[in-house]
């Protein structure tokens, strides 16, 4: 499972002037004509899909099968020039658990720009162009995994802020006093698997408040990836009949470690035994797990940045009926949030103007910080820990 194709990527650019093997090279003027009239022919998918190659260089598997799963032309943004396409994104939709209620939001994949035309300020055109569509679709927020750590400044001057976290815990895990539960592990995938399993998992998950949800079909491409890259799902279930799932772990063999990209369990001894059974389903290795946010060092997870300023506050003021301020917020990319917003009884109002002077005044940044995240020592904003896990870029 590949994480945060979110970078303005350092890969060179397909040289596509270089005739194959034994043919002679034509010549420029005639070649290059050759060349327009073929990308002009391209579908918006094959021009998407060209230049996550030319970028990420991931195989043509894998991107044949992130295409198949996860593209679609409606959600996909194309930057080209003179017909040729030089930067790309794409905005796939999610919810998310968040205060009682479901968010919907947009995780950005697949950002890329070919590496001559960086720097021009192009990548920032295709965010502020997807915020704007974004907000018609009345979506509340945006997110994305950055795929180096320089890349959360970058990110954090489009109006994104690093809410998502996780903690880290490797170890050999011990063998459990007591195993509670019986453990399956399906030798690939099915849909029959996914049907089984993923009743249970959208339950588990949708316990977890300030976090990332998967639909079916995601839970599907989630699993297809997983035993691709040789994981193996472990299933833990009662030993009652009829035998019900009680816990799930995502486990994907790597040098020197087996990764966790999910663990769920009804109880931490259940917990424990399937961490257990995946060190030795990969001959007694190390787990290396990311987990929601528990005591000692966290680390970032990712970014989120607000897109309906109006809905998330609405959405804060019925949770917090007793919240009562007014705020004057700034959004430089997206202005349709400008304005000063009203949290009282319940409710939240907007204006242009207001002659009463504004308790706070922040940017889209510092108000996706304070929503999500939380700030410290504010009687306002409690501290929250968003999560994501199992995004499949």
């Amino acid at each position: 499972m590949q994480s945060g194709k979110n970078k303005i990527v350092e890969k060179a650019p397909r040289l596509y002037n270089e005739p194959p093997n034994g043919e002679k090279r034509q010549t420029g003027t005639l070649r290059t004509k050759k060349i327009n009239t073929l990308r002009h022919m391209e579908t918006k998918r094959q021009k998407v899909a060209s230049l996550w190659k030319d970028c990420f260089g991931d195989s043509d598997e894998f991107i044949q099968f992130y295409f198949d799963h996860k593209y679609s032309d409606e959600n996909a943004l194309l930057h080209e020039e003179n017909g040729q396409p030089v930067a790309a994104l794409q905005m796939l939709p999610y919810p998310m658990t968040w205060a009682g209620t479901t968010l919907c939001a947009s995780y950005i994949s697949g950002a890329c720009t070919l590496p001559e035309a960086r720097n021009k300020g192009i990548m920032k055109q295709l965010l502020t162009e997807a915020f704007r569509t974004m907000y018609r679709r009345r979506i509340d927020l945006s997110f994305l995994i950055p795929a180096e750590p320089w890349l959360y400044e970058y990110y954090r001057k489009t109006g994104y802020a690093p809410v998502f976290e996780y903690t880290p815990e490797t170890a050999i895990p011990p063998a459990p006093a007591t195993e509670p539960a019986a453990l399956d592990v399906p030798s690939g995938y099915t849909g029959t698997l996914v049907n089984r399993c993923y009743p249970y998992f959208n339950r588990a998950m949708q316990k977890r408040d300030n976090c990332i949800q998967h639909p079916i079909d995601d839970f599907s491409a989630i699993l297809q990836d997983l035993y691709a890259n040789g994981g193996k799902l472990l299933i833990a279930t009662s030993r009652t009949a009829p035998p019900e799932i009680t816990g799930l772990a995502f486990a994907v063999p790597a040098k020197g470690v087996t990764r966790i990209t999910e663990l769920l369990g009804e109880s931490p001894e259940i917990r424990a035994q399937l961490l257990h059974a995946a060190s030795r389903q990969d001959e007694g290795k190390p787990v290396a797990c990311k987990l929601p946010v528990q005591k000692g060092k966290n680390e970032k997870g990712g970014m989120a940045r607000i897109v309906h300023a109006g809905n998330m506050l609405a959405r804060f003021a019925a949770h917090h009926p007793q919240a009562d301020f007014t705020l004057q917020l700034t959004d430089p990319l997206l202005p349709d949030n400008d304005g000063y917003y009203t949290v009282a009884g319940g409710t939240c109002s907007k204006s242009e103007n207001i002659k009463k002077e504004a308790c706070f005044h922040m940017d889209i940044a510092l108000l996706t910080q304070a929503l999500l995240g939380g700030l410290p020592g504010s009687p306002v904003f409690s501290l929250r820990h968003p999560y994501l896990s199992l995004m499949l870029d």
